[in-house]
């Protein structure tokens, strides 16, 4: 029997099911992973564990399965006589094409961009992909999140609201001061902490600059 189970890349589970080993292994499976499990539902989670962690791992209520027909070859003495009844076909280097960050989380493929070709980024506001290149008014916000042109109409709509349009912002407030030639500079409303968080209700003219 083979069950394709498509993942990042596709793997064929491959056993005979009518083979005592497999049928010893199958049971022993059901006894300690998943008293439910079929042989289809088996082979997705054998699968996916491969895909994982590697098809060099070792697999909980299964062991170390066959490769391409090739036996596992471990330095762990326990292991030295091991043979799966399970061989996983696989004909992309899955461990290459899957990609893994410091928790052993899947990081997620590149996507690229069906019109231009570039490779699509992740909104950090509202969390959808877009095109850098064909995604029109697409920018950052002041904290350095990349965002897709939607969030950043949201943003400057949210700016001109509680600026009045931009009347109220800090380079015309009277608390801002040391404005360098880059706009950059310092709210001295609270002298022991001169900073500027977000949208500010204390705002005051500055004589000459309204």
């Amino acid at each position: 029997m083979k069950i394709n189970v498509s993942i990042e890349a596709e793997i064929e589970v491959e056993f005979d099911e009518t083979s005592e080993e497999f049928k010893e292994l199958f049971d022993g499976y059901k006894e300690s992973i998943d008293s439910d499990a079929d042989y289809t539902s088996f082979a997705e989670s054998v699968a996916n564990m491969a895909a994982r962690y590697g098809t060099d791992e070792f697999i909980e209520g299964v062991g170390y399965p066959r490769v391409n027909g090739e036996k596992h070859k471990t330095y762990l003495p326990q292991f030295e006589e091991h043979d799966c009844p399970v061989n996983l076909i696989c004909e992309d280097d899955v461990n290459g094409k899957i990609q893994f960050d410091a928790c052993g989380e899947i990081v997620e493929a590149a996507m690229v961009c069906e019109k231009c070709g570039e490779d699509l980024d992740k909104c950090d506001g509202c969390g959808e992909v877009y095109c850098p290149n064909c995604d029109e008014g697409n920018g950052t916000d002041t904290a350095g999140n990349g965002l897709c042109s939607g969030c950043i109409t949201a943003v400057k709509a949210e700016w001109a609201r509680e600026t009045e349009n931009g009347t109220k912002v800090c380079g015309t407030c009277s608390h801002f001061s040391d404005e360098d030639a880059n706009g950059y500079g310092a709210c001295y409303l609270d002298e022991d902490d001169p900073r500027c968080n977000g949208y500010c209700d204390k705002w005051t003219a500055k004589l000459g600059r309204v």
